[in-house]
């Protein structure tokens, strides 16, 4: 359903969840033509991606789903996709590992200043060719990211470490589902994590 009277800020999206959202304070000074392109459900992720130091140096894409169509403030980037590309598959592969690491190193050039995820960097996040044209490899995306969500939106899910441990785990198999869509080797999968050779 769409819900035109909600507004999410940056602030109030978390990595697979919506934590909170707001209310339009006074939705007749709204531009409604320009706004209702958010009026449907979609995948968000916050603007600014900050430089993490620890343990290494690095960034965090976030992103979630919003499946109720809120209008979204300018601190959030809403994405167009191509009709080939699910959603889900989509807001797995923003979450994965691989991703923030190929934008951090090759997008964003190993910068230490606040980056800002707008659709000329997005444009440039590879997806293979193959996951376009083969839409089992898209499902396989999809039933992780749907188990995750229907983790994810319980009340109690951010003071749950259980519940936080079975994401985790999960994510972890999207992780190893995006390098073998690119072929990592094991020696490659360790530079990406981080992990000392």
């Amino acid at each position: 359903m769409i819900n035109s009277a909600k507004l999410i800020k940056g602030i109030d999206i978390q990595k697979w969840r919506l934590k909170s959202n707001r209310w339009l304070k006074n939705k007749r000074k709204l531009d409604w033509n320009q706004a209702k392109e958010f009026l449907r459900p979609k995948v968000v992720a916050q603007v600014i991606i900050a430089h993490i130091d620890n343990p290494r140096p690095h960034i965090q894409i976030t992103a979630c789903l919003d499946d109720e169509g809120i209008i979204i403030t300018n601190t959030l980037m809403a994405f167009k996709l191509d009709k080939s590309i699910n959603e889900k598959f989509w807001l797995g592969y923003l979450n994965a590992k691989f991703t923030s690491w190929y934008a951090y190193n090759f997008i964003y050039s190993r910068a230490i200043r606040t980056m800002h995820f707008y659709d000329f960097y997005i444009q440039q996040v590879p997806i293979p060719v193959s996951i376009i044209k083969d839409n089992n490899l898209q499902q396989e995306f999809i039933g992780l990211v749907d188990r995750i969500l229907d983790i994810a939106k319980d009340d109690d899910y951010m003071q749950n470490s259980i519940k936080q441990q079975q994401v985790k785990l999960l994510e972890r198999d999207i992780d190893q589902l995006v390098y073998k869509l690119y072929g990592l080797t094991e020696e490659e999968i360790r530079v990406v994590e981080g992990v000392s050779l």
